[in-house]
């Protein structure tokens, strides 16, 4: 028998999933180990195998696929723990990252960020002033050597980089993703000349142009490079010690997994690897004819994309900490407002406030009772009575109740509020928190709400979102796989296909070529080829397209390249994309359209069984509702309500189904029902 596994480890609990041949299922949820995080991976791992009935080394023996989400590279940018960096730019441009395209006061910075403007600053540099080296070497546009590259240059910074004891070394030389001579001459001084140092250059992990954000790009990867791969190489060396021999995959940022070596050498594609699984799962079981909007609240954070007919929304840029870089990416927007997020009393606006911070795993919220001292969204839910303080991870945990009131209480006695006041204010302000992400997500890009079903999943998803999802217009939320939602995107690591995105720049103005377009696709075919061994299951073409003058591109689907109308049809589809997603009328339909990048994305199937969900297997078999008080808005005030271990029929709100690692919460005017594939299915209205 043969296993197919995956496991995501969570600022807070590490997940984890498996799935035999025959489509049986387990789920493990523990709680995650920082700053080891390997060890919560095979804590998570010997938990499966006690559900299987099976030894650790038995499970690891029949594993043929192990899928891994990781945020050891998130963690390093998020507490600035990385690595000393050394950059090797062109003569003449070492502001570059200092200089951040005059964007760095403000990028990716919330609308009320914004307007405290006296408030807002640049962010922490990632790489030292003084280890930023100037190469006299230039390369222009066409890819014409004008300045040879002085080796000179490259050799002292060298001496300087053994000085200071730099761990990794970046290269962004201008146009070298058009001719990346240089960058290749200056890689192999830098790697024979320093052991075991962490190397990264533009043109491979970004051949776009843009010479800030390739550079950022770099930066990042090679921030997070020395110990996002420390800690490949240590789980890795784990595996293999309690007997696991085959390949580990990682789930990336572009979606579906990459094989390790690809993340170790760029670990900048594991940052929300663990998000972008779960929504490559929810893409799967939503089918190609439905709109999907996927709601993760984990433990630390609330991550919210949207998939339209199948296919999730990417991005070619992405904002961390106000660096903007390229790199293509599921498009995932995420704040701090999951289960651990910190409620607090910001005195300077007399508001309650809830995150960013959050408590993690450790010392976790206070209800855990491993040192909490500040109130979090779990403690106030654990208040509210959506919680069972004695089934909590199926009665694996037991929570104290009475620390949550402690923490609580002292937060209304601050506010001036009852506790009560106090409990319900947080769950209200995290659910508009979560409310207003997705109305930018959706309709500030073009996209009506309530054209979506709204997937809900994560230990803490299901508990909030019928609440939120009712107040965007959403008319039904799907809790998928039942008890599974909570490792949603464990599942996702578990079921994902190798994926692979190759990108060239290019230079077209409509009407286009498509002979000299798919010569370029051509070139990036051979790549995907050789990088799948010639096995692609299929590739998707698509174009970075934008009107003339303009530098905001949309990212466009090619026509097939043996259609007569190859040109016309394409500008078609980039003007519909611009209508929706900037308003009705608002394209240029007599100015020229250029066409900046090409890209392929590959997709090699990887022969993982289909999942038999309608076992429930997670779900008890008590059909009984048990009784408790829970304090429903609606009402304001407690109500003896009904607490439900499965669904055996439609059930009216409001009550709660306590599943083994969640609780769903519906609410007055509700119904709640499980569909054929397992799913749980919450109607917002009447049922």
């Amino acid at each position: 028998m043969r296993y197919y596994v995956g496991v995501d480890i969570g600022g807070t609990f590490t997940d984890a999933f498996a799935i035999r041949d025959d489509g049986v299922y387990y789920i493990a949820k523990v709680l995650s180990t920082p700053p080891q995080f390997e060890i919560g991976f095979t804590d998570a791992l010997r938990a499966l195998a006690q559900r299987f009935g099976i030894t650790l080394q038995q499970l690891l023996e029949n594993t043929t696929f192990l899928g891994h989400g990781t945020t050891v590279g998130t963690n390093t940018m998020l507490q600035r723990s990385g690595s000393r960096v050394a950059l090797l730019v062109t003569k003449g441009h070492k502001d570059a990252l200092k200089m951040m395209c005059a964007t760095g006061r403000t990028a990716g910075l919330s609308p009320e960020a914004l307007a405290d403007t006296k408030n807002t600053s640049k962010p922490d540099p990632l790489v030292e002033e003084d280890m930023i080296f100037e190469i006299n070497e230039r390369i222009d546009v066409d890819g014409d050597i004008v300045v040879p590259l002085k080796r000179e240059d490259v050799e002292y910074a060298i001496e300087k980089i053994k000085i200071t004891s730099a761990q990794s070394v970046g290269i962004a030389f201008l146009w070298s993703f058009v001719n990346p001579r240089h960058e290749l001459d200056a890689k192999s001084l830098v790697a024979n000349s320093c052991d075991d140092i962490f190397i990264s250059t533009s043109h491979e992990l970004s051949p776009q142009i843009g010479e800030y954000e390739r550079t950022v790009a770099v930066a990042v990867n090679c921030y997070i490079g020395p110990e996002t791969r420390n800690y490949l190489f240590k789980l890795q060396q784990r595996l293999q010690d309690i007997g696991y021999n085959n390949s580990l995959y990682v789930t990336q940022c572009a979606g579906g997994v990459m094989d390790i070596s690809e993340a170790l050498e760029s670990p900048i594609k594991t940052l929300q690897s663990g998000p972008v699984a779960g929504v490559n799962a929810a893409s799967k079981s939503g089918g190609q004819q439905v709109n999907i909007i996927t709601a993760d609240m984990g433990g630390t954070s609330f991550d919210v994309s949207i998939i339209v007919a199948g296919h999730p929304l990417s991005r070619k840029t992405t904002i961390l900490d106000r660096y903007e870089y390229l790199l293509p990416t599921v498009d995932i927007q995420s704040i701090g407002a999951g289960g651990g997020s910190i409620a607090w009393f910001d005195r300077k606006q007399g508001a309650l406030k809830v995150g960013p911070r959050s408590a993690g795993a450790n010392p976790g919220p206070a209800c855990y009772g491993r040192g909490g001292k500040e109130p979090t969204v779990t403690d106030a839910d654990l208040y509210l009575g959506y919680l069972n303080a004695d089934y909590f991870l199926g009665g694996n945990m037991k929570l104290n109740k009475s620390a949550s009131d402690t923490v609580i209480s002292q937060l209304a006695d601050e506010m001036g509020l009852t506790p009560l006041e106090t409990a319900a204010g947080i769950k209200e302000v995290v659910d508009r928190q979560m409310g207003d992400l997705i109305r930018r997500l959706t309709i500030g890009k073009g996209y009506d709400p309530r054209d979506f079903v709204l997937f809900a999943f994560g230990g803490a998803g299901p508990v909030h979102a019928a609440y939120f999802a009712r107040d965007i217009g959403v008319r039904y939320v799907v809790v998928p796989g039942g008890a599974a939602c909570s490792v949603w995107s464990a599942y996702g690591a578990a079921t994902s296909d190798l994926v692979r995105v190759v990108e060239r720049a290019c230079y077209f103005r409509s009407p286009f070529p498509s002979n000299e377009i798919k010569k370029i696709c051509d070139e990036i075919y051979a790549d995907l080829m050789q990088t799948f061994k010639g096995e692609i299951s299929s590739i998707v073409w698509t174009a970075d397209m934008h009107y003339v003058n303009q530098i905001s591109e949309l990212e466009i689907e090619l026509p097939d390249f043996t259609e007569r109308l190859f040109s016309e049809e394409l500008i078609k589809r980039f003007q519909k994309k611009y209508e929706q997603t900037y308003g009705k009328e608002a394209g240029f339909h007599g100015v020229d359209v250029e066409v900046v990048a090409l890209r392929g994305r590959a997709l090699k199937l990887l022969g993982q069984p289909p999942v038999v969900w309608s076992r429930e297997q997670e779900v008890s078999a008590v059909a009984d509702p048990s009784v408790r008080s829970v304090y429903w808005p609606e009402y304001g005030e407690f109500v003896d309500t009904p607490v439900y271990r499965n669904i055996p029929h439609m059930l009216y709100g409001p009550l709660i189904v306590e599943l083994p690692v969640t609780s769903v919460v519906v609410h007055p005017g509700q119904s709640v029902s499980v569909d054929e594939a397992g799913n749980i299915v919450i109607t917002l209205g009447e049922g």
